[in-house]
């Protein structure tokens, strides 16, 4: 999105027309404008501080590239330099801790990659389907459970599990690993979230 929403009402005249659209088509407006409003009282405050949306990035670790795409990049208020990584989910379903450290783990490698110049402070994950989001402080080089809430931080060995799942693809894969053609086996494959397209 290049503009930075300054109004509801221009959250609103973006949702008609994005609904116009023939890929958005099934989309239940109503649903999609509840999660709009929440989205709109949890940041129409914070809008201002908003650096970047959208972004991909590519990270080398352990001699692999790990690619991902991040919702929203902050620019945390009072600094020039340390930002907050929020990624957004709209159903009532929420990742377990592992996928949660898993990819907002790589999140933060992923952008300090592709931008040095940035610190990244917190993660949140935004599901706009519940009472609120869940976000991880950087404390003492973790990040911890920020708020009131009582869940755990995130595993900082997490990533170092995505390298060691890679290392044994690529071991696999030489070894005379194939990738099957019959995609309803991926479903018991311990592989199958790695080896898409």
């Amino acid at each position: 999105m290049s503009e930075k929403i300054t109004t509801k009402e221009r959250l609103y005249e973006i949702r008609d027309t994005v609904a116009k659209e023939p890929d958005f088509r099934g989309v239940d407006i109503e649903t999609a404008t509840e999660a709009l409003d929440v989205f709109w009282e949890r940041n129409k405050n914070r809008i201002a501080n908003n650096l970047m949306v959208e972004q991909r990035f590519a990270v080398p670790l352990g001699g692999f590239t790990f690619k991902g795409f991040i919702d929203r990049v902050d620019l945390m208020p009072g600094t020039n330099n340390e930002i907050e990584i929020i990624d957004y989910k709209t159903g009532k379903s929420e990742p377990g801790p592992d996928a949660r450290s898993k990819q907002l783990l790589l999140y933060a490698r992923g952008i300090e990659h592709v931008y040095p110049q940035y610190k990244v402070k917190r993660l949140t994950l935004e599901q706009l389907g519940l009472p609120n989001p869940r976000t991880f402080e950087l404390n003492g080089g973790k990040f911890e459970s920020g708020g009131s809430s009582r869940m755990e931080g995130l595993d900082g060995n997490s990533v170092d599990g995505m390298i060691e799942i890679a290392k044994k693809i690529a071991r696999d894969y030489e070894h005379g690993f194939e990738r099957t053609k019959d995609e309803k086996a991926c479903g018991e494959c311990g592989y199958g979230l790695y080896c898409g397209d």
